[in-house]
Order: C-alpha cells, then structure tokens, then sequence
C-alpha cells in the first residue's frame, strides 16, 4: 500500500494537535496543497487521458454546434474533472506499479469505448447516444442495424472516426508534452493544479445538484425533474443528462429505460384488469376490420395526397372511386415507432395528459365484441426480445386470450414476400367468421434503396425540387424513398383486392414520418443538421 494515505492522516493530526499551526502555516498549507495534488501530479498521463476519452466526443459536438454547447460543456468539462480525480485517487492507492497499469487500464477502457461510440452516432446521426437512441438500438433486429450501418455510416464516417481516435492520442501526448515543461515550472504546475482542483470541486457541486436522479421510481417524476433549470433557466437537466459528461448521461440512459420498461409491467397489469371486468358483447354485425399499420409514412411523398410524382397510384384509384377517404388532420404521436404504437393501439386520450398504459389495448376490446383477431407483424415477432413493440403487442394476455393467430416469421427486405407469406401459410387457417386482421409492414424503413426491387421507377433526375441543400447524392435518397413508396402501394393494393368481395373496413396509417430533405439540412430523424445557418 502506498505511503500517500498514512502521511495525510499524519498530517491530519499534526493540525489536530495544533502544533505550530499559525508560525508554521505556510509549511501546512504546502503540505495540504502537496496532498491534493499528489493524485493528480502522480498519475497525469491517466488523468489526461480519462479527460480526453469523456470530452472528445463533447469537442467534437461543439465544433459541429458552433460553440452553441459551451456552458452545458463548461459542465461537463467540471463533472469529468471531479471523476478523473476520483480514479486518479484511487490509483494512487496502489503501490505495485503493474498492478498500478492494469488498474488504470480497465478504468479508462469503458470510457474509451464510449467516446468511440459517442463519435460514431455524432458522425452518423449529428447526436451523442442518448436513452432513446440506446432503446431503438434494443428493439432493432440484425437486419435493420446493418441497414443503419450502411446508410449513416459511410467510407468517410468509419475515416473520420478512425482520424478522431488518432487526434485524441496525438491531444493527449500533446498535452503530456506540455505538462512535462510546466512541471519545471513551480508557478505554472501550481497554476494547472489549482485550476484542475477549482474544477473538481464545481464537478462535485454538479454531483450533488443532479443526485436526486438516482432516486426516481417512478418515470412521470424522472420527466419532471428533467425539464427543471440545472443551474442556469434556460438550461434544462434534461439538456445535460443528454449532452454532459459521459457518467451523468449513461445513469440518465440507464434510469430512464428500467422506468420506461417498467410502464410496460402496468400496461400488462391494467390490460389483465379491463379483460377481467369487460363483459363479451352480443354483437351481431358481420364484417372484417382490416388494420394496415405502415412504416415511415411522409404524407408529403404520398400521391394521393398531392405529390407531383405517381408514388401510390393504387390508392389514388380507390380515392378516384370514392371508395377511399383520406384524412389530413392527423398526426402521429411520435417519430419514434414504440412511442407512437404503443399510444395508437391503446384506448388512451393522450391530449388529455392520460399514461398509454392506462388505456385498453383496442384489438381486445375487438375480441370482446366478438371478433378473432389475428396480428401478423413484419417487424415484432412474439419470441423478440425488445424492450419496445414485443411488450405492447405480445402480453401473456394477448397471447392466450386475444389473439386467435399470430405470426413468428418476418421478411425484413421485403413487404411482399411477407404478405405472400401470409396469404399461402397462415390465411388458410383462420376460422370463418368476421374477423380482425392486424398487418404491420417494414414499410419505407430506411435504408429506403433496400425497400424495393431494383431497378426502381424514379431517379435523381425526377427530383426537381429547387432547395439549396440538396445535391446529386441527396436526390437520390429522395428517390428510394418514392420508389418504397410505389412498391408500398403495391404491397397495400395487394390487401385491398382481398377483400373487395368481402364487406370490411380497413384503416392505413403509418407509425411516424421521416425527414427526407424536405425542409432543411435534415434527414431521416435528426433534431439538428449544423451545416444548415439557420439552425444556429
């Protein structure tokens, strides 16, 4: 054991004792100094290094940002302080020198694979991870990270992340390279130690101010708590659990998704309740109840809704009939498609503030009325293991009790394939009768070239759109988006012509939009692009 902790408590009680405390007090206050900066003045190449792995990222965002972050990174730059010096103390307790390395190793490692993961969503999706992108990332099947992976993650990214690990090494060194000067210097290693503590001691005050996150059991109160004033009015906790230091934002992740998943354990209670109390109807009315739930639907990319491009002539037949009706004032709930499916599903008024799992699950309230039910899902299947749709959709309840069939296979490339599916494997086996058919389609998911067969109907060229951000290859994405959508519209018409002999009524609606450079320097489901000026 190092000699560090039984000198400080020597010295501890020599001021206790009060021997010469005031003719010696300068002696005293060097020792102090010489204390507190001894974890850090002893181990500055872990210290440097453990700083650059929780702020790079932070830098890099900025840099993008504009320098608009700068207070909530002056937060974070306290709070990293603070924990560097936490972990440069404990090292410091260690006096073997390879025992010392392996320590400083498995600490800096976590945070190393952080700051690269941090980079790469930054380089890909222009946000550090958040809970949100942590709890997409639990429900997404292979298929669709390794679409996420092509589309946002191109040659350039995987170089720039690669050039990013390089700069932080070279800033480290760098910095170890200047520390090793100023050390000569009495008054400069002072000055660098007094700002590094001055610092920590800010990093504890945030500690202390942001504690009560780790307190909240209930998900309600957490949101709450979240959009208080962290210090400053106009900057929301929420603001830095999102965009602060790397400890803070992962306890903000961890705790908002173990409250989040409980919300699906009172879905699953409140859901076993209403079947309890609700009464089976009499009902005698003979007609199938159709349910089209589509995938990243933009009304604006829709022709029956406007579009110059004929991406859903199909539909534009039936409304040409009359026997469509389309509606434009509608809006999804969220751009996110648990959030949005587990309101739509449920019987809850959410204008009037009620939780989505208050509500009944409206295919069992069909089920009560006497229809079967079947759901056949392109995305959830009942044997996933997300933390988002297979919950909402695949109680123990639902499966025993309201769902006479289901479906555990799906075709994530294409929405044709699975209807086909469907039609050949398990149509056969529903039992006569009225019924409630539940189709959720992958849709126009992106990557968007992935969701139809090549070679598609539009180009770059059909993309006259005369706005300043778009370019060739930009177009371009514009195009797979219509060409998903004409093969969406074939994928719909094919459903429609089942039952056009067979009185129903079928709803079609998508889960969310995306943005697909429709109105800025955006696309997909950025919050922000920094090359655009008006978003500074």
């Amino acid at each position: 054991m190092s000699r560090w902790l039984p000198d400080l408590c020597a010295f501890f009680n020599e001021i206790a004792l009060g021997s010469s405390l005031f003719p010696n007090f300068a002696v005293l206050m060097e020792k102090l100094l010489s204390y507190i900066f001894k974890p850090v003045r002893e181990n500055m190449l872990f210290f440097l290094a453990l700083m650059a792995a929780m702020l790079m990222p932070n830098v890099t965002m900025n840099g993008i940002g504009a320098l608009r972050n700068l207070y909530l990174f002056a937060c974070a730059t306290m709070q990293s302080c603070f924990l560097a010096y936490v972990l440069c103390l404990l090292v410091t307790l260690i006096s073997n020198r390879t025992a010392k390395i392996i320590v400083e190793i498995v600490l800096l490692l976590p945070f190393a694979v952080i700051a690269v993961c941090d980079t790469g969503s930054l380089l890909a999706t222009k946000n550090l991870i958040s809970w949100m992108s942590v709890s997409l990332i639990m429900e997404t099947t292979t298929g669709e990270a390794a679409g996420f992976l092509r589309q946002f993650m191109t040659p350039l990214n995987w170089l720039l992340l690669v050039l990013f690990c390089a700069a932080t090494a070279g800033f480290v060194a760098f910095c170890m390279w200047l520390w090793r000067k100023a050390e000569r210097s009495r008054i400069w290693s002072r000055l660098i130690l007094s700002l590094i503590v001055i610092f920590a001691v800010g990093g504890l005050t945030l500690d202390i101010a942001l504690c009560p996150l780790l307190g909240f059991h209930d998900y309600a109160r957490l949101t709450l708590w979240s959009g208080m004033p962290l210090i400053r009015d106009n900057t929301s906790r929420h603001d830095y659990c999102t965009n602060g230091d790397p400890l803070t934002r992962y306890l903000y992740i961890f705790k908002n998704i173990s409250l989040f998943s409980e919300d699906y354990d009172k879905w699953a209670d409140n859901q076993q309740n209403i079947w309890n109390v609700t009464q089976p109807s009499a009902n005698t009315d003979d007609f199938d109840i159709v349910v089209l739930i589509g995938e990243t639907c933009i009304r604006k990319h829709f022709q029956v809704y406007g579009y110059h491009l004929p991406t859903t002539p199909y539909l534009q037949a039936e409304k040409d009939s009359g026997r469509l009706v389309t509606f434009d004032d509608v809006l999804a709930p969220s751009n996110y498609t648990t959030l949005s499916l587990r309101n739509v599903m449920s019987t809850n008024r959410l204008s009037d503030g009620e939780p989505w799992f208050s509500g009944a699950y409206f295919p069992m309230l069909v089920r009560k009325a006497g229809w079967d039910v079947y759901h056949y899902d392109n995305q959830a299947r009942p044997s996933g293991s997300d933390v988002g749709l297979t919950k909402v959709f695949y109680t123990p309840l639902n499966m025993r009790e309201v769902y006479t069939a289901v479906m555990d296979t799906t075709f994530y490339y294409n929405d044709m394939d699975y209807v086909e599916y469907v039609d050949s494997a398990l149509v056969p086996y529903e039992r006569p009768g009225k019924k409630m058919v539940i189709y959720h389609f992958v849709g126009q998911h992106f990557p968007y070239d992935e969701r139809y067969p090549h070679p598609g109907r539009f180009s770059a060229a059909d993309i006259t759109a005369d706005l300043p951000w778009l370019n060739d290859e930009r177009r371009q994405q514009i195009a797979d988006y219509d060409n998903a959508t004409l093969h969406n519209d074939s994928v719909v018409g094919r459903l429609m012509e089942r039952w056009q002999h067979r009185p129903a009524v079928m709803f079609y609606f998508g889960d969310h939009g995306d943005e697909v450079w429709d109105l800025g320097y955006a696309g997909v489901r950025n919050n922000e692009q920094w090359d655009d000026p008006a978003w500074v």
